[in-house]
């Protein structure tokens, strides 16, 4: 079986830490092929080093998602793993479903895996309370390939959200809510090396043009953010207006730019509660 690693990297990642990523699935993965996904103004020319660098028009990490899982399509791969450009795989066997790892942070504290609670977006740590998991945005997801080739097939795009902030908890919820492919919490680990800040290298930039800056101002990079939540929202909301984090001005210049269609399937509001996970406030 073929397997790829696809891997987001910001222009502010350092070298050590996506090693750190590549050499420690490499362990339980030896032949696998690793895709990098950048943003067009990514300059580290020692990323070639671990993989291929895929360039996306613009910047955004689901458009470098989207554009890595693509490629590895097109090579035949039958699993592919999206992980954090800083993660340390503690063990790994094949997904057979939607998986994420048993999530632990670098300094050791175990959770398991985290769903998002409805409608305000909060984690919900599961500490494997739930093993099978509507929506989460964990920083290691695997599945098969045939779930990534019916996105692709059906609405032209795998991971659909451009920019940081729901782009995970679009992918996992659109398998769920339209194919059935509910994620679940792996038998396999990784450690998280979060940190603490984000330095001024991801945020303050000259950012790659996107159509939208003209009529949204502010940094693009948190503007980028709450323009990806319109576009969520379009997508898994059928009233996106009674959202929490709805922004009327910010939807419709989404709607200008984005396809803006929501997902059919079954709703967020059965899921949960066939799941019994608990709704703050039902607003389907």
């Amino acid at each position: 079986m073929s397997t790829c690693l696809i891997i987001p990297v910001a222009p502010d990642e350092e070298e050590q830490d996506v090693a750190l990523t590549v050499n420690s699935f490499k362990r339980f993965v030896p032949n696998a092929v690793v895709y990098f996904g950048v943003d067009q103004d990514y300059d580290g020319a020692w990323l070639g080093r671990y993989g291929s660098v895929i360039r996306v028009d613009g910047f955004g990490v689901g458009k470098a998602l989207n554009a890595a899982v693509i490629e590895a399509l097109k090579d035949g791969c039958e699993f592919i793993v999206k992980a954090d450009s800083h993660i340390h795989f503690e063990d790994f066997r094949p997904p057979l479903w939607l998986e994420v790892a048993y999530h632990c942070t670098w300094d050791g504290t175990c959770y398991g895996a985290s769903t998002a609670e409805w409608p305000t977006m909060d984690w919900l740590f599961t500490y494997g309370q739930y093993p099978v998991l509507p929506m989460t945005c964990e920083p290691v997801l695997a599945f098969p390939s045939t779930i990534a080739e019916s996105m692709l097939r059906d609405q032209g795009c795998v991971y659909c959200v451009p920019y940081w902030g729901p782009e995970l908890y679009d992918f996992t919820l659109t398998a769920c809510k339209r194919y059935g492919w509910c994620t679940r919490q792996a038998r396999w680990r990784a450690r998280h090396k979060h940190r603490a800040n984000w330095s001024h290298t991801r945020i303050d930039r000259q950012f790659p043009r996107e159509p939208w800056m003209d009529e949204a101002k502010g940094n693009p990079y948190f503007t980028s953010m709450d323009i990806a939540w319109q576009i969520f929202l379009a997508r898994h909301v059928r009233n996106p207006s009674r959202h929490p984090k709805y922004n009327q001005r910010l939807f419709e210049i989404a709607g200008k730019y984005y396809q803006m269609k929501y997902v059919p399937g079954y709703g967020v509001e059965f899921i949960y509660d066939r799941l019994g996970i608990p709704v703050k406030q039902k607003i389907e």
